[in-house]
């Protein structure tokens, strides 16, 4: 917020408040000049043509979970009070601007509310620009927010308004020497996972580039495409699902073999408490949260990179559409030369299955 920002933070906020004004503007000019009041009166009207509009509203206020508050917050700004057009008097030719003297009595200030009682916004302010000066009027929906929240929100809309005017400083600005210390740069996190999903890819550009090839070639040799389809699809299938199993056969990995005390005899204590914090971490800073989403995508196209490139392991993730292999290999061509001599029809009797686990596929069996 502009109030804990540091100077070169607060700069770039202001200059963003001014940008989204400006597109406020625009987007209500382009509104107006386009006809978009006439219209959606006349959507409005159609609805109450329609429909019980009175009754949908009556409901809409007597709801438990909005209290009636269909959005946060709302402001009007009726603009200035002297170029508003006053009412056009018996004898005059054309109507005057409203004036803030006559005579000897002077118009100090205007206040006025925007109604809202049945349904509307939970905040809502009706601003009104009267002998150069904004007289805002603060009028939010009671009991739902007390004076006390009122009070605090208007002090707090006025600051911001008086900051990005240039009239006044943020408060409890911190220096940039005093946090240059603990502060890591804006955005570091998110570039230094970016960078690895951009090295991932580059370092494994020969393997996409093969399979993409690799496809092309095989949709041109198909003369079915829902064979072709169906092929890719299942494909597609096989190499999402191993990547995305590799963190879940991780963590469990991690809690089996955390150390410590457990609850219920399950979940040890370290395990919960360092999800907790890992849990926390994310939801508190947006730059850690977005950073880890980065860095999950990054692996995840780097770990699919390196199946495609052949190195990931043979025996763990080959994706390779053309590698020399065809299939699955055989008995014999995976037989070490200590079974040169084994003959099966030696062993007479019952064979039991205890464990199997093929090699020539992948490291886990799910």
């Amino acid at each position: 917020t502009l109030r804990n920002a540091s100077p070169a933070e607060a700069k770039d906020l202001e200059q963003k408040f001014w940008d989204l004004a400006k597109e406020a503007k625009k987007q209500t000019s382009d509104f107006i000049e386009s006809g978009g009041p006439q219209q959606a009166t006349r959507v409005f009207d159609f609805a109450m043509t329609i429909s019980d509009m009175n009754n949908l509203v009556n409901l809409s206020a007597q709801s438990k979970e909005s209290q009636g508050r269909a959005y946060s917050a709302g402001i009007v700004n009726a603009g200035v009070f002297e170029r508003q057009e006053a009412v056009q008097r018996e004898g005059e030719s054309e109507r005057r601007n409203l004036t803030t003297k006559h005579g000897r009595y002077k118009i100090e200030q205007v206040h006025f509310a925007t109604s809202h009682a049945r349904s509307g916004c939970l905040y809502q302010t009706s601003c009104l620009t009267v002998g150069e000066e904004l007289q805002c009027t603060f009028h939010p929906a009671m009991p739902i927010v007390s004076q006390e929240t009122n009070a605090e929100f208007a002090d707090s809309f006025l600051e911001l308004l008086e900051i990005v005017a240039g009239m006044k400083e943020p408060t409890n600005t911190s220096t940039e020497d005093s946090s240059s210390d603990f502060a890591l740069p804006p955005n570091l996190l998110v570039s230094a996972a970016a960078a690895y999903g951009v090295f991932g890819l580059a370092s494994h550009a020969n393997g996409w580039s093969n399979f993409f090839a690799s496809v092309i070639e095989m949709k041109e040799s198909v003369a079915d495409p829902a064979e072709f389809w169906a092929v890719l699809n299942f494909w597609i299938f096989f190499a999402v699902g191993h990547p995305i199993l590799q963190p879940i056969l991780w963590i469990s990995d991690v809690l089996h073999g955390t150390p410590g005390p457990k609850i219920a005899d399950l979940i040890p204590v370290a395990f919960l408490l360092g999800n907790l914090a890992v849990i926390g971490a994310i939801t508190v800073s947006k730059e850690i949260r977005n950073a880890v989403n980065v860095f999950a995508l990054s692996a995840f196209f780097t770990y699919i990179g390196a199946g495609l490139d052949g190195k990931a392991g043979l025996g763990d993730f080959n994706l390779a559409l053309d590698d020399g292999v065809k299939g699955c290999p055989t008995y014999e061509e995976v037989r070490q030369p200590s079974m040169n001599d084994f003959d099966i029809s030696k062993y007479q009797g019952l064979w039991y299955e205890q464990k199997f686990h093929d090699w020539t596929q992948f490291k886990e069996v799910y």
